[in-house]
């Protein structure tokens, strides 16, 4: 009766032929290269095809199909065919054909002729409509997620229980790749995600150092402006520098936004640099400033030398803006395996443990332990009130990216 299989493997009639004679060791040095083939290569179809034409070989015959099943949706997609012309990329419902049987029936299943398989999707002239056909299950623990179908000739004899054991084998293979395939498609997505997320907060974080830093400036102008007006004084030049001030924040947030960023930060040896913040500092608040370099110069990678930049010049705006200091010394520090910055102050300081917020929000002085964990380093922030803030960061020579879950970089 069309629709019904003529034997389920395992519920042989009596009087069933015995098995074909197949030779084991070249079973054996079959399964051992797909097993090699699946330890290197993530791309599915490359993989099933390869499975497909091995199990098609052994079982003497010439033309199979692979097929993936959406049990959501009720239907398989025929992913992969061996000289079948089943119509490959093509969706079907598992009401029809070889692989809706074999997932209704949720196991092996052998019809004698194909001519039997319900809705069945090989065209009557083919030879293959009046030969054999099995079908076994892919699985992935319990859930079914394929099928392997095999195609007899008219002239090829009857499948038996060991034609279905072997072609398990495959499909247990089959399974692994498409597993393989889906977990490297699943880390790779995170990779991209983790990687877009990162670049998202590194742009937040140039433009937050750029737009913070450049209104600071600004903000600094207007207040000097402020105190010669109320002297009487001509504040036309401090206007000029302050239009000045915000003409260069637009054009360093506009080379923010692009993803640009201030080619000073790569054009100088790193205490150069520096030295270059502690002057803007101090022309800007009038503060003395001292810069101390200990230890052999290094060679140093190149995003540690960008964050650690980034760090003194986050630290600096924070004592323009809040300190109300009246010095501010930064240290550089080469030590063997590291290389650390200080940067400290003599201003008004703050309570770490109430404006715990001060470290906790997005940017600001959590900007400083987000790039240092990004590069496996850390942050030590220590403030007093009325004594001043330290604030010291550390970061291995050779880049070692971290997790902020696992590693917070704050101390």
């Amino acid at each position: 009766m069309a629709g019904e299989p003529a034997r389920l493997l395992g519920t042989w009639p009596i009087g069933a032929r015995a098995p074909r004679a197949r030779t084991e060791p070249a079973t054996l040095d079959t399964l051992t290269a797909l097993a090699n083939d699946l330890a290197g290569e993530f791309r599915p179809r490359p993989l099933l095809e390869r499975i497909l034409a091995s199990a098609v070989e052994l079982l003497d015959c010439t033309s199979g199909s692979i097929c993936l099943i959406d049990q959501a949706a009720h239907n398989y997609r025929k992913e992969i065919d061996l000289d079948q012309g089943c119509q490959t990329g093509m969706v079907f419902s598992l009401d029809e054909g070889m692989t809706g049987c074999v997932a209704r029936h949720g196991g092996p299943v052998i019809f004698e002729r194909y001519s039997e398989v319900d809705r069945g999707h090989v065209d009557p002239t083919d030879s293959s409509y009046h030969g054999a056909v099995i079908g076994v299950p892919i699985r992935l623990g319990a859930d079914l997620i394929g099928a392997v179908i095999v195609f007899a000739s008219t002239s090829h004899p009857q499948f038996d229980v060991e034609d279905g054991r072997l072609l398990e084998r495959f499909a247990t293979h089959a399974a692994i790749a498409i597993a393989n395939s889906r977990l490297h498609a699943e880390a790779a997505e995170r990779a991209e995600q983790a990687a877009v997320s990162a670049e998202r907060e590194r742009s937040m974080l140039q433009i937050h150092d750029t737009i913070g830093r450049g209104l600071v400036s600004v903000m600094l102008e207007l207040r000097e402006a402020q105190h010669v007006a109320e002297r009487g004084g001509d504040v036309t030049a401090v206007l000029v520098h302050a239009q000045r001030a915000v003409q260069t924040t637009l054009d360093e947030g506009r080379q923010a936004a692009l993803g640009l960023g201030p080619t000073r930060l790569d054009a100088r040896p790193l205490d150069e640099t520096i030295a270059l913040e502690l002057k803007w500092i101090g022309a800007n608040t009038g503060v003395t400033t001292l810069l101390r370099v200990f230890g052999d110069r290094r060679e140093i990678a190149h995003d540690v030398r960008i964050q650690l930049v980034r760090i003194v010049q986050e630290s600096l705006t924070n004592v323009a803006q809040h300190a109300d200091a009246t010095s501010v010394r930064v240290g550089l520090m080469y030590d063997p395996d590291s290389v650390s910055v200080i940067v400290e102050d003599d201003g008004r300081g703050f309570d770490i443990a109430t404006d715990h917020t001060r470290t906790s929000g997005r940017v600001g002085l959590a900007g400083l332990v987000t790039r240092l964990a990004q590069l496996g380093g850390r942050v030590q922030i220590d403030s007093t009130r009325g004594w001043g803030t330290r604030i010291r960061a550390e970061v291995p020579y050779e880049v070692r990216p971290s997790g902020l879950a696992n590693n917070p970089g704050f101390e």
